[in-house]
C-alpha cells in the first residue's frame, strides 16, 4: 500500500513538473514569437519611413523644378533676359535690364523663400550674367548638370557640392526662350534646404516615437523568471 502511495505521489509530482515546464516553454515560445513579430514591425516601420522621406524629397524637388520652369516661361523675365544677351555688358540698357530682372527674381528668392537664390546663365559661355546672390555673377557653370540639362528642359539636380562652395545645395533649372523658340538663357535656382530639414525631422521624430512603444511592449511581455 505504501509502495503504491509513493508511486502515486511520484507520478503526481512528475505530472506537476511536466505541466510547469510546459507552461514555461509555452510562455517562452510566445515571448520570442512576439519579439520577432515586433522586431519585424519595427523594421517595416523604418523602411516605410525611409520610403516616405524619399517620396517627400522627390516631390519637393519636382515642385522646385516646375516652379523654375514657370518663372523661366514668364514673358516679362524673358524680355529682360533678351535685352541682357543682346546688349554689351556695362551699357545703360544692359544695366537697366539687369536691375529690372533682379527686382523680379528677388520676389522669389532670399531668406524665408522657396529659393535661396535664382540666377541666369548665358547659354554659349555658361557664365552667370545675373543673380540674386551678387557674388555668383561672373561664375562659369557650363559643366554643371543643371546647366547642361537646363538647356533642354526643366531639370532638378539633387544634393551636390558646387565647385567653390562648402555646403550642399539642390538646384532646379529650365530654359528661357524667345517667342520664336530661340534659347536665350538658362534660369537656375538653389532651393532652400530648410524644407528638406523639416521633412526629415518630421519623419525621424515620428519614427522615434514609434520605437519606444514597441520596446516597452517587449519589456512587459518578457517571460518571468523564478
Amino acid at each position: 500500500m505504501k509502495t503504491r502511495l509513493k508511486l502515486t505521489f511520484r507520478l503526481t509530482l512528475l505530472f506537476l513538473l511536466f505541466v510547469a515546464l510546459s507552461i514555461e516553454l509555452t510562455g517562452t515560445v510566445a515571448y520570442y514569437s512576439d519579439r520577432n513579430a515586433l522586431q519585424n514591425a519595427t523594421i517595416a516601420g523604418l523602411v516605410a519611413a525611409s520610403e516616405e522621406k524619399e517620396a517627400a524629397l522627390n516631390n519637393w524637388v519636382e515642385e522646385g523644378r516646375w516652379d523654375v520652369a514657370t518663372l523661366a516661361a514668364s514673358p516679362q523675365l524673358c524680355a529682360h533676359v533678351a535685352t541682357l544677351v543682346a546688349t554689351p555688358p556695362g551699357s545703360a540698357d544692359f544695366q537697366a535690364a539687369h536691375d529690372s530682372l533682379l527686382a523680379d527674381l528677388s520676389l522669389w528668392a532670399g531668406p524665408g523663400r522657396y529659393f535661396e537664390s535664382l540666377f541666369v546663365i548665358e547659354p554659349k559661355s555658361g557664365q552667370v550674367i545675373a543673380s540674386t546672390e551678387a557674388s555668383d555673377e561672373g561664375k562659369l557653370v557650363g559643366d554643371q548638370p543643371y546647366f547642361l540639362q537646363g538647356n533642354v528642359g526643366p531639370y532638378g539636380q539633387n544634393l551636390h557640392y558646387p565647385a567653390d562652395a562648402e555646403s550642399l545645395v539642390m538646384t532646379a533649372s529650365a530654359p528661357m526662350r524667345a517667342e520664336d523658340g530661340r534659347l536665350l538663357a538658362v534660369l537656375a535656382g538653389n532651393m532652400s534646404l530648410d524644407a528638406v530639414s523639416a521633412i526629415i525631422t518630421h519623419i525621424l521624430t515620428r519614427t522615434a516615437l514609434m520605437t519606444p512603444t514597441w520596446s516597452t511592449r517587449l519589456t512587459h511581455s518578457s517571460p518571468s523568471r523564478v
